[in-house]
């Protein structure tokens, strides 16, 4: 599988997505099913971050298969802020939040994993 679902923090408050060169449908359902484990373990929200810095190409049918994450995810999700990625994985993200008007406050952009983990970091202060 070229997409890994990982803790980024002790706390268990983040989970980053890392999206390893080329992968499929499959990979991507697979970290789904990893994340939702996951994040159901714990009873805070938990905000992710989808890394796509190391990623090669999408799969056909991005725009159906993307929001599935957030179809399926538990209510103790918080936002995914997308990491790197090119210019197309950035405007299929914000179709998705632009079309599903439900996820739209849920997806974020960012250019560095760094800037994304700050967005969460002011997202959680919001919270409070």
């Amino acid at each position: 599988m070229s997409i890994h679902v990982v803790w980024y923090d002790t706390e268990k408050t983040i989970i980053v997505w890392e999206f390893d060169g080329e992968w499929e449908w499959r990979d991507y359902h697979a970290a789904i099913n990893t994340a939702v484990v996951m994040i159901k373990s714990v009873d805070h929200i938990v905000d992710s971050i989808m890394d796509l810095r190391r990623n090669r190409a999408l799969p056909p049918n991005a725009l159906m298969q993307g929001k599935r994450w957030f179809v399926v995810a538990p209510p103790n999700f918080g936002i995914t802020v997308v990491a790197g990625g090119s210019a197309l994985i950035r405007g299929i993200a914000s179709t998705i939040a632009a079309v599903y008007k439900r996820f739209n406050d849920r997806i974020i952009m960012a250019v560095t994993v760094e800037e994304a983990v700050q967005i969460i970091l002011n997202k959680k202060n919001q919270r409070l």
